[in-house]
């Protein structure tokens, strides 16, 4: 299988199979191949020689174990001890032919004024695995005497370095892709102990290392699934760190769902307690808005308070929300249960909008995000160019599975047209793209005629929302202008299309 891996290095792979050579692509700036191969070779050799260290470690073996951690647990995950000397890691990985620099290049020590020492110092270790099972980071939880001493992190994780980017990698990714496929959706926990312990249980979970969940966790997420629920501690901290990962995902159109924990515990406790009350959480896990929705209520009396959070957390989330029904949906929920006007909602979303735009506009620098705001594709968007997909994958095929034809007459004509059109936009590679997406997505599925007319109805009836959408904002702009005769039209147009659906 070669699924997580780089292109080059899963073309050499194919390659290899077919008997073909490949010429060498000319050198790059960064480490050469073999180079790089040395700084692979060090994170490898740290890792065992930490792994040995535990088995003279009687209490962090203990340790580990009253965390629910397993003889087995320990060798998968490749969890290790390092020594608490200053140097011991340096002197033993030098003395196999690493220098230095090489164990600075990938944060395993550090320069001092009397030479470099040790990054990892009495701490129980975590690898940090890339898509192909290599090692490129570190996460040492602090372990022995300095465990109660306030000034030294509880948790040190590797700086960046040419082999690790923490905006790319996904603890426990390497484990838990296959499984994300399967159920087709993903757990994000925040530590070391959460991801191990809810593999366990869920195969089908990945943490970040170092960060919050960025675009690039996203988008290696979006090719197994566009589901996440959030597994995060319910303190305060981890409520909010949950909310900043949910706005980010909300925002590239994932569906997002978020597990309620018991009060005080994370992942692995409730799990090493009692494994059903996990399970439950997660398939209980409830509607990123509704979560919110309803903490806020819990945690606010009704009045100016709870009007406020509402405000300052649910808004900026409806803004971020790529899905323009998602957006209706929940502007209607907050007006049923606080009684505000859907179009005071409404209002104020479009001045937060506005906010927005002023705040990442050329005049206003200094206000700038560090990367542009992407444009946000809305799920009618991806329906339509799955099935145009569909479309130029079945006509690559010298023996068609399915009869586009009869697809064809299931079809509204305006559905046709935008179909043609999106079709004739594409450019030879994006077609090419398209149907390998594709054949990976429908590698182990049988195509029926009945599933592609499934996904013409999905596609027929996003479309009528996203119209009847755009006729109640319309309303509601008319309202406001006080447009008598436009209101009318739009209610009309708005029965005509609710009679038409329900032929």
């Amino acid at each position: 299988k070669i699924e997580g891996l780089q292109f080059r290095e899963a073309l050499e792979i194919l390659a290899k199979r077919a008997g073909v050579t490949l010429e060498n692509r000319p050198q790059q700036s960064g480490p050469s191949r073999d180079a790089k191969g040395k700084l692979y070779a060090a994170m490898d050799a740290a890792v065992l020689f930490w792994q040995r260290n535990l088995g003279s470690q009687p209490s962090a073996i203990e340790y580990l174990k009253k965390r629910g951690f397993t003889k087995d647990i320990v060798l998968k995950y490749k969890i290790g001890f390092a020594p608490a000397g200053w140097g011991v890691t340096h002197d033993y990985l030098s003395g196999k032919g690493f220098t230095s620099k090489e164990l600075e290049q990938v944060g395993l020590v550090k320069p001092g004024n009397k030479g470099h020492y040790d990054r990892f110092r009495s701490r129980i270790v975590f690898p940090l695995f890339n898509a192909n099972g290599q090692t490129v980071a570190l996460s040492g939880r602090i372990f022995g005497e300095d465990s109660d001493n306030k000034e030294v992190a509880k948790y040190l994780n590797s700086p960046e370095t040419v082999l690790f980017n923490k905006s790319k990698e996904l603890y426990g990714f390497n484990f838990a892709k296959q499984a994300i496929r399967k159920n087709n959706f993903v757990i994000l926990v925040e530590g070391q102990f959460d991801l191990v312990m809810s593999q366990q249980v869920f195969p089908n979970t990945v943490a970040t290392s170092g960060t919050s969940l960025t675009d690039q966790h996203l988008k290696t997420l979006r090719r197994f699934t566009d589901r996440i629920v959030f597994a995060y501690d319910t303190d305060n901290a981890g409520l909010e760190a949950a909310y900043k990962g949910a706005m980010t995902a909300l925002s590239q159109d994932f569906e997002v769902r978020i597990a309620k924990l018991p009060a005080d515990k994370d992942p692995a406790d409730v799990i090493v307690q009692d494994k059903e009350a996990y399970r439950q959480a997660i398939a209980k896990a409830k509607d990123v808005f509704d979560f919110y929705l309803h903490h806020i209520h819990a945690t606010y009396a009704e009045g100016r308070e709870r009007t406020k959070a509402i405000e300052s957390k649910l808004l900026p989330m409806i803004l971020s929300i790529a899905n323009p029904l998602e957006q209706d949906r929940y502007i209607k929920k907050i007006s049923h249960e606080t009684a505000i006007s859907e179009q005071l909602i409404f209002e104020r979303i479009k001045d937060l909008k506005k906010s927005e735009k002023r705040q990442t506009s050329p005049e206003h620098p200094s206000a700038q995000s560090e990367t542009p705001v992407k444009e946000r594709v809305d799920s009618y968007t991806l329906q339509l160019q799955h099935l145009a997909g569909l479309y130029e994958w079945q006509e690559s095929l010298q023996e068609k599975s399915i009869d586009m034809l009869e697809i064809d007459k299931a079809m509204s004509a305006e559905l046709q047209r935008e179909v043609a059109e999106y079709r004739q936009s594409l450019a030879d590679q994006e077609k090419n793209t398209l149907v390998f997406e594709l054949e990976n997505t429908y590698k182990n599925v049988i195509i029926t005629q009945n599933l592609i007319q499934e996904l013409v109805q999905r596609l027929e009836s996003t479309k009528s929302h996203m119209t009847l959408q755009s006729l109640h904002r319309k309303i509601r702009e008319a309202e406001l202008g006080g447009e008598t005769e436009k209101i009318e039209q739009y209610k009309k147009q708005i029965a005509e299309l609710l009679h038409a659906t329900n032929q």
